[in-house]
Formats: structure tokens, C-alpha cells, sequence
């Protein structure tokens, strides 16, 4: 979770204005777009899967891939997950999602006003901040990576504005264990303590202004980060997360498949570059004395942006810290203020540890009320974040479900890679064609589909004798349905179509 101050007065009003409107707002208005990734479905059966039969080794979720080789590398989160779909289902698990960020972005306006920023400026970087984020509002693992690393720089900050001594960061190793549990963007937060580290050590090399005083001092630093570093095997696979870790980075297709790993020219998330240049503006307004680690790790997390546009939120995390140390001293704010937009504000306080502590009760409470108006949907379906039936087949489920009860358990079903955890988590007793794990099912695999070249599907078509089909509207693979001429639709939506075949024998 965030940081928060030790500062024991009481939250400001903006600070609670943001978290309420921002968790409104997202968990009643735009909960079905937190339900967009198809990765939060089989997450959660990952979880209770853990929860109540262990770690699992090896993939069961498809034919194509079943008793091969996969570990949960995101377990902890996804158990997470699983006890919050228990309780309350999918509404449970958007609510805390929203109110998890909306906590966040209170924190990050709180941070600015406290540091001399206008409120109306504060809520005006909030907000850019959440659109270059807004892309990666999806309920899953990766959320729990941004909160950690709002802790991390939000820390970090405060060590290298003197506003803490080093020893504030004795938690970061118990973080990182959480964190390397949870999701693989712990290895970025590994890099951002390292490059700070190195630059406190630099500035201490030269006399200039550092945390770091004395041979004791940058011990301290090398500990902590080799101790931070040693949690990454400190897992229930030990290195092979590391190494799950290290596969998806280096693959060669998935950039050019998966949208989130794409660059930024490539997905055309401009809207990132909004608080880009507000940030670059105060940068280069800044003073010499101003040109701290804090103000310049952004630089390189934007360029990991443009690389990867997954990396983009952890761009505007930090560049919003940043500019909590930017703004009120940037060289164009008085300019500014003579023409009547006032960037400085009054001396403020971070909310206290009652601030951030009443905000967790309000989500612990929402999740609890929505579990219990979950408890008592007749369908078991959602109450407040439905799937969004543009993006999901649920106009299909009477139709899918009527065709898993015929099939035996275990039979398989062709599927669009966005559909299969879809079908995972609807429909248990059939085994999916592909879902977006890409560790497991590697670049030739995740080639071929894409292609979906008739003579390399009508080989996995025979060798399995799948007979059940769910495709997305307009795809290579229901492309591929309608020129086989053995497939018939069963029904169709607005989202996907549900095909069938005659039995087919199956191959040795």
C-alpha cells in the first residue's frame, strides 16, 4: 500500500474529496471497464485453485498445453483475488481494486498540496496522472506492483528531500518479498533502488547534497539493497519465478501481439504525454539543487514507456511524486501567478495513519456489503460490475453451458485467445484451445494462432476432436470456421459467436 506520513492531524479535505469521488466514480460508474482483461479471470481461478488444492506445476486449464510445465509466479496476489471473489465475486474484487486506487491518487494529491502545490493544481496532476494510467485499471496482480511502487518512490522521495533518514527504509525488504510474490514488476522497483542508490552514492563522491554521509551510511545502502535482491528467490518456486520472469521479457512476439507490452507510438497512448510535458516543463525549471534522483528517475521510466507502454504507469506515479518537489519551486511559477494561475499553495500536512487506515476500513466495509447483496443474487451474477457484454460472450453462456453439460468432462473447446479464461471460469468442465499466458504457451504456439493457418489448425482440430468453437466477431479463427464448411453456428451475440461440429474421431 502508499505510503503514508507519520503526520497524525487530520486528512485534508481534498485528500478525502479525491478518495471518495475517485472510488465512486470508478467501483459504480465504470466497473465493468475494471473487467477488461481477460487475465483477471483465470487469475482468480489460479488463486482458488492455490487455496484449495496448493501450487500448481503444471498447466489445467487447456488441451492444448494440459500437465505442461507452469508455475503461478503471481500467486500471491492471485490468492488474493480468490479471497476477495469468495466473498463478494466480481463485485468484491472491483471494489477493492477502486478503492485501492482511489487511495492512491488521494495520497498523491495530499503529497502535492502538502508540498506547496495548489490544490487546484494537485488535482490537476492527479488527474493526468490517472489518464496515463487509466489503460492499466484492470483488476489484477499488476495493480498490487503499482501501489508497492508508490510506497518505494514515495520513500525514496522522502529520503532524498532530508525529510527522512535512511532508516525509513528498513520496511523495503519486507516489501519486496511481498512484492516478488505478487508480480514481476518487483524487478523494476529492484532497478529504481538501485539507480538511487547510485545516485546518493555519486553525490556523496563529489561533496555534493546526499543521504548518504560516511563509509556507515553507504554500507547501510548496500545492505538494504542486497537485501532487497535476495528476496527475489524467497518464493514457492524459488528461481524458476525469476525465470518465468525473465522468459516473458525476452520474447520476441509478445510485444508485437499482446497491446500492453507494445510500445507507446505502436498503441497510440498518447494521453501519457499530457503529464510528460507538465513534468519536463517543471524540470527544466528547476534549479540546480532541485536536480535530485527523485526529479530524474521519471526520465527513465518514460523512456521504458515509450519502449513498453505496461511500464507507463510507473512512469506517472513517479513523475507525480516528482513534481510534488518540482512545482513550487520551478522558475515559471511566478510568471505564472502574475498572470493569475497560482501553482504555490499554504503549507499543508499529509494525512495521518487515521487517514489512511479509515480509507482500508471504508473499502474493508464496501467489500463486505457488496458480498452480502452478492450472497443473495439469485444467478450468482455480479450486482454492480457486470461483464460488459460488447466485450464478453455472456449473451452465449445459456447456449456454452447447455454444451458443456452434453460433452464429457474435460472435452475441448476452439477458442480466441481474449475468450478462454472466459470459458475457464464459466464453464469448468471444458478445457480451453489458449487464453494470454504466454510463458506457457510460447511464441510458436502464440504465432500459429494468430495466423491461424487452416492446415496448423486442422491439425490440433484432429488430434484433439474438438467439436465446441467461441470466437470473437470478425477473427482469423471464425474466419477459419466459416470456410471449413463443417462448422454450424449455435447462437451468436454481440461480442462472439458459439460454432459446433460433428464428433470427431479422435487421433492416436
Amino acid at each position: 500500500m502508499v505510503s503514508v506520513e507519520r503526520d497524525t492531524s487530520a486528512p485534508t479535505s481534498g485528500a478525502a474529496f479525491v478518495f471518495v469521488s475517485t472510488w465512486a466514480l470508478l467501483a459504480l460508474g465504470a466497473g465493468s471497464k475494471l473487467l477488461q482483461d481477460p487475465g483477471t479471470l483465470w487469475h482468480t481461478l489460479t488463486g482458488e485453485r492455490i487455496l484449495g488444492g496448493g501450487f500448481p506445476h503444471q498447466d489445467w486449464l487447456s488441451f492444448t498445453f494440459g500437465g505442461h510445465p507452469w508455475i503461478a509466479h503471481q500467486w500471491l496476489g492471485e490468492c488474493l483475488m480468490a479471497a476477495l471473489h469468495r466473498i463478494g465475486g466480481l463485485d468484491a474484487l472491483v471494489v477493492a481494486t477502486a478503492g485501492g486506487i482511489a487511495l492512491l491518487f488521494a495520497w498523491l494529491h495530499a503529497r502535492l498540496v502538502a508540498s506547496g502545490v495548489s490544490a487546484l493544481w494537485a488535482v490537476l496532476v492527479v488527474a493526468l496522472t490517472a489518464v496515463a494510467t487509466s489503460h492499466h485499471f484492470h483488476v489484477r496482480p499488476h495493480m498490487l506492483s503499482l501501489f508497492a511502487f508508490a510506497w518505494l518512490y514515495g520513500r525514496l522521495a522522502d529520503v532524498d528531500a532530508g525529510r527522512r533518514s535512511l532508516a525509513a527504509l528498513w520496511p523495503a525488504p519486507l516489501v519486496f518479498l511481498a512484492w516478488v510474490n505478487a508480480h514481476g514488476a518487483a524487478v523494476g522497483g529492484l532497478a529504481t533502488l538501485a539507480l538511487f542508490a547510485l545516485a546518493w552514492l555519486g553525490a556523496a563522491a563529489v561533496g555534493a547534497r546526499s543521504p548518504i554521509r560516511g563509509a556507515r551510511a553507504a554500507a547501510a545502502i548496500a545492505a538494504l539493497l542486497v537485501a532487497c535482491v535476495a528476496t527475489v528467490p524467497l518464493t514457492p518456486y524459488g528461481l524458476d519465478t525469476a525465470r518465468t520472469w525473465s522468459a516473458i521479457l525476452d520474447s520476441q512476439a509478445l510485444p508485437r501481439l499482446i497491446i500492453e507490452h507494445a510500445s507507446l507510438v505502436r498503441t497510440g497512448s498518447w494521453q501519457v504525454l499530457a503529464l510528460a510535458a507538465v513534468y519536463l516543463a517543471a524540470l527544466a525549471g528547476a534549479s540546480r539543487r532541485d536536480l535530485r534522483a527523485t526529479s530524474l528517475v521519471p526520465l527513465v521510466w518514460l523512456a521504458l514507456a515509450f519502449d513498453r507502454i505496461r511500464h507507463a504507469p510507473f512512469f506517472a506515479v513517479a513523475a507525480a511524486i516528482a513534481l510534488a518537489e518540482l512545482l513550487p519551486n520551478a522558475r515559471w511559477v511566478e510568471a505564472l501567478a502574475r498572470r493569475g494561475f497560482r501553482v504555490q499553495g499554504g503549507p499543508g500536512s499529509m494525512p495521518g495513519r487515521r487517514f489512511a487506515l479509515g480509507a482500508l476500513a471504508a473499502i474493508a466495509a464496501a467489500v463486505i456489503a457488496v458480498g452480502a447483496l452478492w450472497a443473495r443474487s439469485p444467478d450468482g451474477a455480479p450486482v454492480l460490475a457486470r461483464l460488459d457484454k460488447n466485450r464478453w460472450p455472456v449473451e452465449l453462456l445459456p447456449a456454452l453451458r447447455a454444451a458443456a453439460r452434453d460433452a464429457p468432462s474435460g472435452a475441448p473447446i476452439l477458442n480466441d485467445m481474449p475468450f478462454g479464461a472466459f470459458v475457464a471460469y464459466e464453464t469448468p468442465r471444458l478445457r480451453i484451445f489458449v487464453d494470454d499466458r504466454w510463458e506457457l504457451y510460447g511464441d510458436d504456439f502464440m504465432l500459429g494462432y494468430v495466423r491461424a493457418e487452416p492446415s496448423w489448425l486442422d491439425g490440433w482440430v484432429a488430434r484433439s476432436g474438438v467439436s465446441l468453437a467461441l470466437v470473437q466477431n470478425g477473427s482469423r479463427l471464425q474466419h477459419y470456421l466459416e470456410r471449413d464448411g463443417r462448422w454450424s453456428v449455435v447462437a451468436t451475440s454481440s461480442a462472439g459467436a458459439l460454432y459446433r461440429r460433428a464428433s470427431l474421431a479422435r487421433a492416436p
